[in-house]
């Protein structure tokens, strides 16, 4: 929160992420990282989008007890910043926060929108698809 007086932290997202490994919280919120993707995907810049997800594995790398595989700590990486992403496609047509969330729920898989898609081709991440229920 600012305080009264205070500048605005003109950090970057990527700046922000990189540090907060020293404070204990990220700095930035989902809105932020919502925008921030939005923005690499109209620019391009998968170098930038594979920049932050290598400082957040960084940051969860050091929260997690060492016995947790690597593996699986960047894979709850990818899976929490690919649901980011589809909250930055749904926010383009959702009426409020709630619909919007409800969007990028309900439809994770296996139509990606234009954000998520690029997040995944940009790092390299192509989840399969639930499996179909069993009858």
């Amino acid at each position: 929160m600012q305080e009264r007086g205070e500048q605005p932290d003109q950090r970057s997202i990527l700046e922000k992420i990189r540090s907060a490994s020293n404070q204990g919280d990220l700095g930035v919120t989902i809105i932020d990282l919502e925008n921030e993707f939005s923005r690499l995907t109209e620019t391009g810049d998968a170098q930038t989008m594979r920049d932050i997800v290598d400082a957040y594995f960084t940051l969860e790398l050091h929260s997690f007890p060492s016995y947790v595989p690597e593996d699986a700590i960047r894979t709850l990486v990818l899976d929490n910043f690919d649901y980011v992403a589809a909250i930055a496609d749904a926010r383009k047509v959702g009426k409020d926060d709630a619909s919007t969330m409800s969007l990028a729920r309900d439809n994770p898989y296996p139509h990606a929108g234009k954000t998520q898609q690029f997040f995944r081709d940009a790092v390299n991440y192509h989840p399969k698809p639930p499996a179909a229920p069993q009858n």
